[in-house]
């Protein structure tokens, strides 16, 4: 019996740096038994996987990833290799066990599926979910409109109830991204069966913006830029700008307060005992016994002359 792992996000849990390191890999895996499939690929993720399940994508993008999940089951049935690995955040947005059932069907009577999910503590999950949408021109508004926003999924027992009603807990690989974020890609390694493989160099890709930078362009360009210029300027941020604000660095990353963060923290409280309880073994899914608080990282005058003389003069190069 062949073996499937399909790794789901969380998104902002290293999956661009899992994704990279596999898609590099790709020889030395084989070499081993497992394979990395390129169908359904785009980015080093199986993007095109979920986009033909209506997780994410646009309207087109989904059209034109029909028959892949066909075409995946195909390849797999015939290939050499009896390991095979998918990898996509966009995977957390199925929420449906008729749509689980219909990707375990395709490969019944020849392989053995399994998810690996990687869980983020919610409050520091959404600052960086925030943080990213910003970097992709997504986000337009502060931060608390963006914790509101309608069809935020950051509960993991919803997350996981579709894969788990239909494979099974047994087929449930769960993981934590705050307790292996030091060693992520040994860990995701690890949960496959493939200790040991080189991947060394792919550890800090697609980094967040800092909440510095992102205010800035949200009170100045928000509504202006395109994401490919933000990611522009957040590059020539990380690299000239944020090494001046060492002494903010360690609240650069934090929008709540700590009241805040508690109430946040407290709406997942039941289920995240839950999550602990089944699948770690534990009363506590998070250790909430430090709760940093959420001041201003840069203060406006700071801001300001931050702007004048540096941003300003750096878009003349970078958006023209």
């Amino acid at each position: 019996m062949k073996k499937l792992y399909i790794h789901i996000g969380a998104n902002k849990t290293g999956t661009t740096s899992i994704q990279s390191a596999l898609a590099k890999s790709e020889s030395d895996m084989n070499e081993r038994d497992f394979s990395y499939p390129y169908h359904g690929r785009i980015w080093n993720g199986h993007f095109k996987l979920a986009w033909a399940l209506g997780a994410g994508g646009t309207e087109q993008q989904k059209k034109e990833s029909l028959g892949s999940w066909e075409e995946l089951a195909s390849f797999m049935k015939n290939s050499p290799y009896n390991n095979f690995v998918l990898s996509s955040e966009n995977f957390i947005l199925v929420n449906k066990e008729s749509t689980v059932e219909y990707i375990n069907s395709l490969f019944s009577g020849f392989a053995e599926l399994s998810v690996i999910f990687y869980i983020r503590r919610q409050d520091f999950w959404v600052e960086s979910l925030y943080l990213q949408a910003v970097k992709m021109g997504v986000a337009k508004s502060g931060f608390s409109s963006f914790v509101k926003k309608p069809g935020q999924r950051l509960n993991f027992l919803q997350i996981l109830q579709p894969w788990e009603s239909v494979l099974g807990k047994e087929s449930m690989i769960v993981k934590s991204y705050d307790e292996d974020k030091g060693c992520l890609l040994g860990s995701f390694l690890s949960s496959i069966g493939l200790q040991g493989l080189d991947v060394s160099g792919e550890d800090k890709l697609n980094p967040s913006l800092s909440r510095s930078c992102a205010e800035i362009i949200l009170d100045n360009y928000g509504e202006n830029f395109s994401g490919k210029d933000i990611a522009q300027i957040s590059d020539f941020w990380n690299k000239n700008v944020e090494p001046m604000l060492v002494n903010n660095l360690e609240l650069s990353d934090r929008f709540f307060t700590k009241k805040e963060r508690v109430e946040f923290l407290r709406s997942f409280e039941e289920s995240n005992r839950v999550v602990a309880e089944k699948y770690f073994d534990r009363c506590d899914l998070f250790d909430l016994s430090a709760i940093p608080d959420g001041l201003p990282c840069v203060s406006e005058e700071a801001k300001n002359y931050i702007y004048k003389m540096y941003f300003l003069a750096s878009l003349r190069n970078i958006v023209s």
